[in-house]
């Protein structure tokens, strides 16, 4: 592990980047605001389109990742936008707030990767590193105890450490792993199954064991074909699993509480479709949960849908899904280890939340941008 520290070239940049990952931080363990770290990040993407502009070269890297994610996100609005037309109801400040967290990600990374000399990226990605580490001791002074580790249940999805950075985790792991980095991988995934999410449980140790037979190459098209179809038609299965029917048959035939399996996502989903008075477009749904439940229920946590692929289904109609689901896939087509990441965003997403997740965003399109030059590199060298 390479532990000596080169400063780039604009070190006041890299501490705005610092800057943005501390409030981050801050913010996750309930000190500030999270309008600290936006506007921290924010900043960070005005330092790095001012460096565009006065550079001479042209644009050359992320510019399919940056129209994938962009067209997305352009589809989303366009498609709320005719809705809230429909429904004589505007409300634009959720909306904006929902695709500005989606937007600056990708902004970020495709500014970054065209101002960034490759030999820095490894600079940065290790201060996220050392961000997810410092953010899980700071959120689990109390709980990092011998007896609170000996005590995590996956059977129960239990942990007092549980917590969202399991996905952080995982996906710096894939990507430390997709550059041969395996002593920070291990760090990773240490981590990521103190953090406890059932499927990164699982799944850290075993990328971890078989990072060896993972390909760099680029993806087949009938994987990237199976995924887009499974994506696509997962808000119906949802539905249908949902349903009164099956349910009751999972009850009588094999004693199964789908609910209380799920962890309370179908009471949820209840609460919804018999609450709302219609669907209005991206945001609509966890603004009206969030409002109804604590003012009905005194309650916050069934306050977000635990289903995001059902979510936009249910806000933006098949049409908004179909884009989403199909971009996002083409996102992870150059190589494996891509296609390991979205298969586990989109399965977050299919099963719970996580497009309302800003960091794992954040950090999933640094990697996939920063690595195609990562790529051209290694393909320059080894034509030398």
């Amino acid at each position: 592990m390479n532990l000596k520290i080169k400063l780039p070239k604009c070190k006041f940049r890299l501490f705005i980047f610092a800057l943005y990952n501390l409030f981050f931080v801050l913010y996750m363990a309930n000190k500030i605001s999270n309008i600290y770290y936006l506007i921290t990040i924010s900043f960070f993407c005005l330092i790095n389109l001012f460096l565009l502009l006065t550079k001479k070269e042209k644009i050359k890297f992320g510019i399919r990742e940056f129209k994938l994610g962009a067209t997305y996100v352009t589809m989303l609005i366009m498609i709320s936008i005719i809705i809230q037309l429909l429904n004589h109801d505007f409300q634009l400040k959720i909306l904006f707030d929902d695709t500005i967290r989606m937007a600056i990600p990708i902004i970020n990374a495709f500014l970054f990767v065209n101002t960034t000399d490759s030999k820095e990226f490894h600079l940065f990605f290790n201060i996220f590193l050392m961000r997810f580490i410092l953010q899980f001791i700071f959120l689990n002074l109390d709980n990092l105890t011998l007896n609170n580790i000996l005590s995590i249940s996956w059977l129960n999805s239990s942990s007092s450490m549980e917590s969202s950075l399991a996905h952080d985790f995982i996906i710096m792991e894939m990507y430390y792993l997709m550059n041969k980095e395996k002593r920070k991988a291990l760090i990773c995934v240490l981590f990521c199954m103190l953090s406890m999410k059932r499927l990164s449980f699982i799944l850290a140790p075993l990328l971890f064991l078989f990072a060896n037979k993972v390909s760099n190459t680029e993806v087949k098209k009938r994987y990237l074909n199976i995924i887009k179809f499974i994506t696509i038609i997962s808000p119906v299965m949802v539905i249908v699993l949902y349903s009164s029917r099956t349910q009751s048959y999972l009850l009588q035939q094999f004693n199964i509480d789908l609910n209380s399996i799920m962890t309370g996502r179908i009471e949820i989903y209840n609460i919804l479709v018999n609450n709302i008075p219609y669907y209005n477009g991206l945001g609509s749904i966890n603004d009206f949960l969030s409002s109804f439940v604590k003012i009905n229920y005194g309650t916050i946590w069934n306050g977000i849908l635990h289903n995001d692929f059902l979510r936009i289904y249910l806000e933006t109609t098949i049409i908004g899904v179909a884009f989403l689901s199909n971009n996002l896939v083409e996102l992870g087509k150059k190589n494996y280890w891509q296609f390991l990441m979205i298969i586990y965003l989109i399965f977050v997403a299919i099963t719970s939340h996580i497009f309302n997740y800003f960091s794992v965003w954040v950090t999933f399109y640094m990697i996939i941008m920063c690595s195609q030059i990562n790529k051209s590199s290694n393909s320059i060298e080894e034509v030398k």
